[in-house]
């Protein structure tokens, strides 16, 4: 009898491992996604706008929504409608295996993307992405807790 036990204890421990290692992996490949699919498409456009002053007026004037929304007209229009998860393309959605979801926004300045909104998962992932050492207080990608102490909000200079 106590051997069915140990196999039946073996069994539940590799499917529970199973189950952690699949949530871990697609985690990652939504990540993964986040940064390749969206912020990296972000940083191109950006790169390539940096130098136009005219787009870049109004910060620090108007509320960061309205800014983006402003910035998002100016830059190519095939570029904002094809990018976000929701209805505009400085906001993206993140859905994870539980249910959970995040909204994350994005501000973008000349030189640097602000991203406000991630859960500490997702900002190791980009961190790991972005810069050779990870170390979310230095390198290219900053980030830290956000007011509520649940989500991060993170810097990312390109």
């Amino acid at each position: 009898m106590s051997e069915r036990i140990i196999v039946y204890l073996f069994f539940v421990a590799f499917v529970l491992v199973g189950l952690w290692g699949g949530s871990k992996g697609v985690s990652y490949a939504n990540d993964y996604a986040f940064y390749y699919g969206y912020l990296k498409r972000w940083q191109s456009t950006l790169s390539e706008a940096r130098f136009e002053r005219s787009i870049w007026s109004g910060f620090g004037t108007e509320s960061h929504f309205e800014y983006m929304r402003r910035l998002t007209s100016k830059l190519d229009a095939q570029f904002v409608h094809e990018m976000g998860s929701v209805e505009t393309a400085f906001l993206y959605r993140l859905e994870s295996l539980g249910g959970e979801v995040q909204n994350a926004f994005l501000l973008a300045r000349p030189d640097k993307i602000y991203i406000y909104g991630l859960n500490e998962e997702t900002v190791e992932h980009l961190d790991a992405f972005i810069d050779p050492t990870p170390d979310l207080g230095r390198g290219d990608f900053k980030a830290k807790p956000g007011r509520d102490n649940k989500t991060y909000n993170a810097s990312w200079s390109y």
